[in-house]
């Protein structure tokens, strides 16, 4: 019996120290990475659908603001001269695997929608985020988020 359990004990060791060699001479070969330079890692960034800015954040804020509030002095006045108000349509393109901010990025974009944040916190808030189908769809700029997020997921 005595000298089955030397043999067996060797064996654990002899194992215990092939894969300890293996371990080591592995973790070495994987922390050794590639280094990208700043212009390699922008691109990469922008391949996978991000935008990359030079300016501070807190001054794109800022100016945000400033636009904005120039937007509303600028509707104050219009809705003083005019009685009319002209409704923006658009087509709103949703494909797979687009994310919520991009499908309100566009909707900003075509005037659709005034505040990003507003539209994604009404998705989100609202269990929207995740029932968004993909298709065309018949906007107007005089639907309220309800209205948008109604049409967006199918639930007319």
């Amino acid at each position: 019996m005595k000298p089955f359990i030397r043999v067996f004990a060797l064996g654990i060791l002899t194992a215990t120290i092939l894969l300890s060699i293996t371990y080591f001479l592995e973790s070495n070969k994987n922390t050794v990475s590639e280094e990208l330079s700043t212009d390699e890692m922008i691109t990469a960034i922008e391949n996978q659908g991000y935008f990359v800015t030079d300016e501070d954040p807190t001054s794109i804020t800022e100016e945000n603001e400033t636009i904005d509030n120039e937007s509303e002095q600028e509707e104050v006045t219009e809705n003083e001269t005019e009685e009319e108000t002209v409704t923006d349509t658009y087509t709103l393109t949703i494909e797979s695997g687009m994310t919520i901010a991009e499908v309100s990025n566009y909707l900003v974009a075509a005037n659709i929608i005034d505040s990003q944040e507003a539209f994604i916190n009404y998705l989100t808030d609202n269990d929207y985020g995740t029932s968004i189908q993909i298709g065309e769809f018949e906007l107007n700029s005089e639907m309220s988020n309800e209205e948008i997020a109604n049409t967006i997921t199918n639930q007319n």
